[in-house]
């Protein structure tokens, strides 16, 4: 679960990473969770400096990991 003290940066980057590391334990690289996706790597980069997750993708990766490793609220909101 995502700690809300956490900037909107460190919570995309905690949310991605996570699901990285579940479908892949040994090394959790985001390369694999970007393939899963089928986007490119640099796109999670861009996730996570911008601070958020486009919500269609959140969406999709909610389905995949489920809501306890990807709070939509959290990670797709906007920042501004």
């Amino acid at each position: 679960m995502i700690s809300k003290n956490l900037s909107p940066q460190e919570q995309v980057s905690f949310c991605l990473r996570q699901c990285a590391l579940h479908l892949n334990p040994r090394t959790g690289h985001l390369k694999d969770l970007a393939e899963e996706l089928e986007v490119h790597d640099t796109t999670l980069s861009l996730w996570i400096r911008e601070g958020r997750i486009p919500r269609k993708a959140a969406r999709r990766l909610q389905r995949r990991f489920g809501s306890k490793l990807v709070n939509l609220d959290l990670v797709s909101a906007d920042h501004e």
